[in-house]
């Protein structure tokens, strides 16, 4: 194989040499480089096509008719990345050329063109980042850009777009090991924050029915098991119960509901009055229901108040 050093094309070292040499040089005169220059080197206007009689035999300078320039004097010398374009363009054109596998021998590689602008990511250093970032903010200051933002982001194409995009970022696991990496030590922003009755209610409907997985199960029973102190907790909640009846734990209940509806009472007179009622004002002014009320729970405190310490901090605490 060698290079043409004229019109660098690539011609084999056979017969073919011979027969590419004999035709161009029965040609009256060479066409010059522009009728060889693919279309984004000609800057003249385009020309008809010359008659049948001057086309060259040559397939390579056939294809370059298109583009011929009138037969007036020739251009001057093309440059060596020229000369290269040219090259590669011809051999996308022919296809009897066969395709170079590398770099193209014998000639230089073009210099690198600048990337177009969105092509490639751009690295911004720290003060274009941050004067960014000022402007964005300056922005969302105005009211009247603030107003027109939030107002897209409430459009039903917009949200879906942003669901979709934020589906499939959570189901790629990088997305979702840099995030658990940029949220490690810090405490979650919904922290402290209980939830509205719309959403519990929500919550509520989406759990309901659904059965609760292995897992889970086992979760719970392990956090019902015996709890840190040991055998002491069953031991204290067994003493607790020990000697005591059924008919005690009845009382016991009735005396707490009896306490809450008296309670309710006592405190709505003391704000009307500035004082807890007395046993005159009992009888007095009650209903015979509600005085009934009143000895019943009177008795079951005298009854429960020396066993139960939780009664007694209650009698204590309204004495």
């Amino acid at each position: 194989m060698c290079i043409c050093p004229v019109y660098a094309l690539q011609l084999p070292t056979s017969g073919l040499l011979s027969t590419f040499v004999s035709t161009m040089s029965s040609l009256h005169r060479p066409p010059p480089l522009q009728a060889f220059a693919p279309p984004f080197m000609s800057t003249a206007r385009r020309l008809p096509n010359p008659p049948v009689a001057r086309r060259p035999r040559n397939l390579l300078a056939y294809i370059a008719t298109d583009s011929r320039l009138p037969d007036t004097d020739l251009p001057p010398a093309p440059t060596r990345i020229q000369l290269a374009r040219l090259r590669r363009h011809l051999l996308r054109m022919s296809s009897a050329s066969p395709k170079p596998a590398g770099d193209l021998p014998n000639l230089p590689k073009p210099p690198a063109s600048p990337a177009a602008p969105g092509r490639r990511p751009r690295q911004y250093s720290e003060e274009e980042r941050r004067a960014r970032s000022e402007r964005i903010r300056a922005k969302w200051q105005d009211p009247e850009w603030r107003a027109a933002m939030l107002a897209k982001r409430k459009e039903p194409d917009v949200l879906s777009r942003s669901r979709e995009s934020a589906r499939k970022l959570w189901k790629d696991p990088e997305h979702r090991a840099m995030q658990r990496a940029a949220r490690l030590g810090r405490p979650a922003p919904n922290k402290g924050v209980s939830p509205s009755a719309s959403t519990r209610l929500r919550m509520s409907v989406a759990r309901k029915g659904v059965p609760k997985t292995e897992e889970t199960r086992k979760r719970m029973s392990a956090a019902k098991r015996n709890r840190p102190e040991g055998d002491e907790w069953p031991r204290l909640i067994s003493e607790s119960k020990k000697g005591k009846t059924r008919e005690y734990f009845q009382m016991r209940k009735e005396f707490r509901a009896l306490y809450k509806d008296l309670k309710l009472w006592s405190d709505s007179y003391r704000t009307t009055h500035g004082r807890l009622p007395r046993a005159k004002t009992y009888e007095s002014t009650v209903a015979p229901m509600m005085l009934f009320r009143i000895k019943r729970y009177l008795v079951l405190r005298d009854a429960l108040g020396d066993d139960d310490p939780e009664i007694k901090r209650e009698i204590i605490a309204r004495s």
